[in-house]
């Protein structure tokens, strides 16, 4: 019986673990996700949607990133993005990938975005219109692996 109950409170506060987790991780996906429609937005653009599968994708690599420690657009796991979303049978004509790794918030990390054309292009294609947002946080360094992943 002492066994039983052991068991059943581990679980319980695991569980409660993985869903704290888990909602943190959703909000402040969500956030970015309001956000990169705000930008498109100020600019006539049509909002995206979150694809689940794709932000499924997206999270993948964004906890690889973090588990290997690397910020690359080629997974040394699952290869380049097409890769990825093919590995997982996601249909897609076109994938772009914007990806940032360190200490920064979300606006910040935005910013960097915005500030590089490849990742500008991106965000603003008027030809992509479903994401996939994946984020990962290191609790030993507290960086931050964001994952963008846009199919058309």
């Amino acid at each position: 019986m002492r066994k039983m109950i052991f068991t059943l409170f581990f679980i319980s506060i695991f569980t409660a673990r993985v869903y704290a987790q888990s909602f943190f991780v959703e909000t402040i996906e969500t956030e970015m996700f309001v956000l990169l429609n705000e930008i498109r937005e100020e600019r006539a653009l049509p909002p995206l949607t979150q694809n689940w599968e794709v932000t499924r994708v997206a999270m993948y690599k964004a906890e690889e990133m973090k588990n290997l420690n690397y910020s690359a657009h080629n997974s040394p796991v699952h290869g380049n993005p097409a890769d990825m979303l093919n590995r997982y049978e996601i249909p897609f004509a076109v994938v772009g990938e914007n990806i940032a790794a360190g200490p920064f918030g979300l606006r910040e990390t935005a910013e960097v975005w915005l500030n590089t054309p490849v990742f500008r292009d991106n965000i603003l294609n008027p030809g992509f219109k479903e994401v996939g947002i994946g984020r990962s946080r290191s609790s030993i360094t507290g960086n931050s692996y964001w994952v963008l992943l846009f199919i058309m």
